[in-house]
């Protein structure tokens, strides 16, 4: 119960998206916008059906580019 708890307290902290995103790679400094992209492509998205048919994929991808040996994978 001490973790719904903590977990509820930490959801209501301002800039929550900041927070969550660099503990990603936390020994890593900075690069905070690739950091928030592989939040938002592990917490995903929503699949949506519209009206005229078209299905659209929840799943969001990510392409790092960069020079070899720099930790992409």
């Amino acid at each position: 119960m001490d973790d719904i708890k903590q977990m509820s307290k930490i959801s209501r902290r301002n800039k929550l998206f900041e927070l969550m995103a660099s503990s990603i790679g936390a020994s890593i400094e900075g690069h905070l916008n690739i950091k928030k992209g592989i939040l938002l492509m592990l917490i995903s998205g929503l699949e949506k059906n519209l009206k005229n048919g078209t299905h659209l994929r929840g799943d969001i991808n990510i392409l790092m580019v960069g020079d070899p040996g720099t930790a992409k994978s």
